[in-house]
């Protein structure tokens, strides 16, 4: 028999003292959102004041507390990664602005 060993870095940020899955150093706290966000945002999100304290659109799940990835759409909304699949839409669930540039 083979065994593998998923080791998953798990680290807990001092801004929010919530769990995060990733390298803390990839992460910084957005105090407004409520939530850590990868440092390639820093400055250029939009920021939906306690967006973290909202629930999943689609499974309705605080995202806050949440286990599964989650990921932020163009309008500053949050949605799991896996629920995003499902509903394979063109528009935010919960105000409708379009989460692609449209092309011509």
């Amino acid at each position: 028999m083979i065994f593998f060993i998923v080791y998953i870095l798990i680290f807990i940020k001092d801004d929010c003292g919530m769990c995060r899955r990733g390298v803390k150093e990839k992460y910084f706290h957005c105090h407004k959102c409520g939530y850590c966000r990868h440092i390639s945002e820093q400055g250029d999100h939009k920021c939906n004041e306690n967006v973290a304290e909202s629930q999943c659109p689609i499974c309705l799940e605080v995202l806050k507390y949440s286990t599964q990835f989650y990921t932020s759409l163009p309008c500053g909304h949050l949605i799991h990664n896996k629920c995003l699949k499902l509903v394979q839409d063109i528009n935010c669930p919960v105000c409708g602005m379009a989460m692609q540039k449209m092309s011509k």
